[in-house]
């Protein structure tokens, strides 16, 4: 098709004639209603590339005829050749153009990119053209500030704590509580010194635990907790609640006897709740839905965060007439404590 039709109308005599807007008009009209499909033309004396996804090998066509290179493909979205408006429309698109065709009678050029328009200005098109209504200039809204997000060591709100006034939730505790914790292998009351992160709005991805005796604990991803390999020999470590595995064994303190047992892990699952607690005792530890856990997010660490905020908590409480007893950490104290990972090894 393309050869038959570009051939005489390319001829030099014919080409000095028509403007190549036109030739291409010509072939489009031709190659569409022998087709039934739209398609798109593109001319010129320079040589064209196309990749595309949405071409088939049959879709498209592309020859040299005389000076002129020349491509037609199916649109990738199809329109109705047959709607006599539209095609008006998209066949005389190229009207105003240096190369482009002669458009049909009463045809206006198209708004080009590079025009500016006053806010006053009125563009008019014949009754039979596509309107394109103005584009309102939106506000604009600056982003807002990137925050450094400090990773959390926490619990969830609904576990249960054994104080020495009862069992508590987790989100009921407050600062000089005793909870159950452990030290030197002895359950002892320890008192709660602080609140590392206390955000009852605050929503966390949490790892929920399960063992076979069926206690269960959700933390945080980085929160640690005491693990074994389930050999009665082999001795306690802490691991990252992340890391956490059905290969792994607990360390549980049941009522009334309030000896630490192993108990195997059998489940662990992902959640996401509302509400982050992470207390931090005395001891640095913390006996939790029955399961000992400890406070803090790096091993390494453990001891220095342990001194860090004891002095931490001596200097609020002598500042307590401006400081609120409960809360989360200031801003900057978060941001050191977040420092311990990034200066100190994990492991």
């Amino acid at each position: 098709i393309m050869q038959r039709i570009l051939n005489p109308l390319l001829s030099r005599s014919n080409s000095r004639k028509m403007r190549l807007g036109d030739i291409a008009y010509r072939l489009q009209q031709v190659v569409q209603k022998t087709t039934g499909k739209s398609h798109e033309i593109f001319m010129g004396k320079g040589d064209m590339i196309t990749s595309s996804h949405q071409m088939s090998e049959t879709s498209h066509c592309r020859v040299r005829v005389g000076d002129y290179y020349t491509m037609s493909y199916e649109t990738p979205v199809q329109y109705n050749i047959n709607d006599v408006a539209a095609e008006k429309i998209m066949s005389n698109i190229d009207f105003g153009e240096n190369l482009g065709g002669s458009g049909y009678e009463g045809q206006l050029p198209f708004p080009r990119y590079d025009q500016i328009y006053t806010p006053n200005d009125q563009l008019y098109y014949p009754a039979d053209r596509f309107a394109y209504p103005p584009v309102e200039q939106q506000p604009y809204y600056p982003p807002a500030p990137i925050v450094p997000v400090v990773p959390l060591e926490c619990f969830s709100g609904d576990l249960i704590v054994e104080t020495v006034d009862g069992p508590k939730r987790m989100a009921d505790l407050k600062t000089g509580d005793e909870v159950l914790s452990v030290q030197e292998n002895m359950i002892i009351f320890s008192p709660i010194i602080m609140f590392l992160h206390r955000d009852e709005d605050q929503m966390a991805e949490l790892n929920v635990i399960t063992t076979a005796n069926g206690d269960s604990v959700k933390l945080t991803n980085e929160h640690l907790i005491y693990v074994t390999n389930c050999d009665p020999r082999s001795p306690l470590r802490l691991v990252r609640a992340q890391e956490v595995t059905t290969d792994h064994c607990l360390m549980a303190a049941r009522a009334p006897v309030r000896k630490l047992t192993i108990d195997r892990v059998t489940n662990v699952t992902k959640t996401h709740e509302r509400g982050i607690y992470a207390p931090l005792t005395s001891t640095g530890d913390i006996i939790v839905n029955d399961v000992y856990s400890s406070c803090h997010s790096n091993l390494a660490a453990r001891t220095i965060q342990q001194f860090f905020f004891g002095v931490y908590r001596s200097i609020h409480r002598s500042l307590s007439f401006i400081m609120p007893e409960e809360g989360a950490l200031p801003l900057g104290v978060g941001y050191l404590l977040s420092s311990f990972d990034v200066f100190i090894p994990t492991k």
